[in-house]
């Protein structure tokens, strides 16, 4: 059993996966972002509702430092962690950097688990979470779930060691040195209905140097697997994927599920990408507001490239994947579009196709 849930998390992600025996006794757990700081309460809330406050979880991964990633994430480990104890935190900060806001609160958030003690990239040795080698890096938790790192590359990080330091340094904090976090506790959308058009729209690549920083993640245990994107940039995804695909004599990626890179933002998601997947279920976090995501042209790009009559999955309803809630249009275009009822946390599952286990 490999189940994620991802709450309602603003703009951004918050996620919770779970894995373990299918009658799950022995569960175990990985969190995954806290999303914005308004997503701190319902996140609490939910853990205790869960019966998981107070329990050891395997991880605790920050992609990176986006505020929509990284926002709740401050103040949940400076309020206690909920109880909860990680056996590992993976974040790439200052220190793991090769020789804007967001910077600054990946500054206070080093700060807080320095601070606290707690485990930092204990599974690395302390180095960074990168996709590098000669054979992409994995590690198994204990419980058996096998994580690959897709995303970032060593070159994402140098980028985003200079954009950091600018950031900082603009901030009037010193990268790499203690930061005093207490004090910060207190797009165009697109409207075309054209999705063969939209599907057909050129693809502008995200630059953003904190999301190329992205840490990318191919979850696997047993018969299920899930990549959780991030907000990774698609060519690195691309060249990790293909890299995979190579070392494992496959064609095509096999997924219980893809959670869509940057909310399911165009500039993320393109078609060679989603050509190098055999995946039916495409999962999208975000409420819509800021950015207006999910973008209809990635969405058209899963619902035309997408394999056979895929299913869009979004934690949330919005004004802006409302658009996909239409049976006239699901029909003709050969999709499914789910949302979870309303207060109810989305959870899926991620187990393979027969076809894919072959």
């Amino acid at each position: 059993m490999l189940d994620l849930e991802l709450l309602d998390a603003g703009h951004g992600d918050c996620m919770i996966l779970t894995y373990g025996p299918d009658d799950g006794s022995a569960s175990r757990h990985v969190l995954i972002d806290c999303g914005t700081r308004g997503t701190l309460d319902r996140l609490n809330q939910h853990l205790v509702d869960r019966g998981l406050a107070g329990r050891r979880f395997e991880l605790f991964v920050l992609t990176h430092v986006d505020a929509d990633h990284i926002g709740g994430a401050i103040p949940f480990f400076h309020e206690g962690a909920a109880g909860i104890e990680f056996d590992d935190i993976w974040f790439n900060g200052w220190r793991h950097l090769p020789r804007n806001l967001s910077a600054r609160q990946g500054e206070i958030f080093s700060t807080v688990l320095t601070d606290q003690d707690r485990p930092w990239n204990r599974h690395f040795d302390g180095g960074p979470v990168v996709a590098s080698g000669d054979r992409l890096p994995y590690r198994v938790l204990d419980g058996g779930l096998r994580l690959t790192i897709l995303s970032p590359t060593p070159r994402e990080l140098r980028r985003l060691r200079r954009r950091w330091e600018r950031s900082l340094r603009k901030a009037g904090l010193t990268p790499g040195a203690h930061a005093e976090y207490r004090r910060f506790l207190g797009g165009s959308r697109t409207r075309s209905t054209d999705i063969e058009a939209m599907a057909r729209s050129k693809f502008t690549k995200d630059r953003s140097a904190a999301n190329g920083s992205s840490i990318a993640l191919l979850a696997e245990y047993g018969d299920s697997s899930v990549l959780l994107a991030g907000d990774a940039h698609a060519p690195v995804l691309r060249s990790t994927i293909g890299s995979l695909l190579t070392e494992r004599g496959l064609e095509r990626l096999p997924l219980g599920a893809l959670k869509m890179a940057h909310h399911g933002s165009r500039r993320n998601t393109d078609v060679e990408l989603l050509e190098l997947l055999d995946c039916r279920r495409f999962l999208v976090s975000s409420d819509g507001g800021h950015f207006g995501h999910p973008d209809r042209e990635a969405i058209s790009r899963v619902v035309v490239h997408g394999g056979e009559r895929p299913e869009l999955v979004f934690n949330v309803r919005s004004e802006e994947n409302a658009f996909w809630d239409d049976g006239e249009r699901r029909e003709r275009w050969g999709f499914d579009a789910t949302w979870p009822d309303d207060g109810e946390v989305l959870r899926v599952g991620t187990a393979l196709a027969a076809r894919q286990r072959g």
